[in-house]
């Protein structure tokens, strides 16, 4: 867990990982979120529209780069790792 601050100090996300000298940071998506623990009323659609802000929210404060993985990149770690070094690592990516 990471926090992320605002100009004046104040804590207003943490992201699950963190590469703050590399302008990136990792949010693990599982299941939970967007279906166990919803609120009265509140649509699987509507977590997800909320996460979608928080994540531009983040980038605009950070004007960092954001990597998502889930439970199903977990079952496939060269891939994911891979995909993880090339948002890292751009340039080398490229090359």
């Amino acid at each position: 867990q990471y926090p992320i601050h605002d100009g004046a100090g104040r804590e207003l996300f943490r992201v699950d990982f963190a590469w703050p000298e590399l302008g990136v940071f990792l949010e693990f998506d599982g299941r939970a979120k967007y279906e166990k623990l919803l609120r009265p009323g509140q649509r699987a659609s509507d977590v997800v529209l909320a996460e979608k802000k928080r994540e531009q929210e983040i980038c605009r404060l950070t004007g960092w780069r954001c990597v998502r993985i889930d439970w199903g990149d977990l079952a496939r770690p060269q891939r994911t790792a891979a995909l993880i070094r090339a948002t890292l690592f751009p340039v080398l990516a490229a090359s």
